[in-house]
């Protein structure tokens, strides 16, 4: 009597080669080093952006600022240096302006006016307070634009320091141009201011810009 014969298969193990696995690990190295060149360069641009918005809010504020004021003030001055006496301004003096525009001096330049407040202190004699921005120089041939304000007529102290910047200091301003102009047949004053510089540490984080404004006065 023949028995049934039995077959036994053995099932075999499927694995990985030495060569697939490493050949594996330098396909991962190389899409993992494109993938983390491509983060670096998102990180790096993202942060570039955020530098770029943050100078030019900076500089709108500070261009904005100085327009509005000037806008409603009178008798544009633009004097040399970065000292002023407040006090030295009076309503309907037309003297001090300059037609030819100054730029990047060493010394620095000052733009003052008659703003709209006044003060009212001696009512008998209202006089309207003097505002005044200095491209102070910083060294370097960098300036900071700074303010000064007129707290009463009869007070002339005034002080452009570092704590009057209107700029943040991140903002390196390396250049300005400042115009002021008013003749008899049209003696509303115009001025014109313009900014260069750039923001950023390092070469490669820097943004430059060049932004300008003209502002007309309104009142006489």
């Amino acid at each position: 009597m023949n028995m049934p014969r039995h077959t036994y298969h053995t099932k075999r193990t499927a694995g990985f080669t030495l060569v697939e696995i490493i050949v594996s690990l330098g396909i991962f190295a190389i899409v993992a080093t494109v993938a983390l060149g491509a983060l670096v360069k998102i990180v790096s641009a993202n942060k570039k952006a955020q530098t770029i918005q943050a100078t030019v809010t900076n500089l709108n504020y500070a261009l904005d600022a100085m327009s509005r004021e000037m806008r409603v003030g009178k008798n544009y001055y633009c004097v040399s240096g970065n000292t002023f006496n407040l006090g030295a301004l009076t309503d309907g003096d037309t003297a001090n302006k300059c037609p030819t525009g100054y730029s990047n001096e060493l010394n620095g330049r000052i733009i003052a006016f008659n703003s709209s407040k006044v003060d009212r202190t001696n009512p008998n004699s209202p006089c309207n307070l003097i505002y005044a921005y200095s491209f102070y120089p910083v060294g370097n041939g960098t300036y900071s634009l700074r303010k000064a304000e007129q707290t009463s007529c009869n007070n002339t102290s005034y002080s452009f320091n570092a704590d009057s910047s209107i700029i943040d200091p991140n903002v390196i301003i390396t250049g300005y141009y400042i115009r002021v102009t008013a003749t008899a047949s049209n003696p509303y004053s115009i001025g014109t201011v313009r900014i260069s510089g750039y923001t950023g540490s390092s070469d490669k984080d820097k943004t430059y810009f060049d932004v300008q404004t003209t502002i007309s006065s309104r009142a006489l």
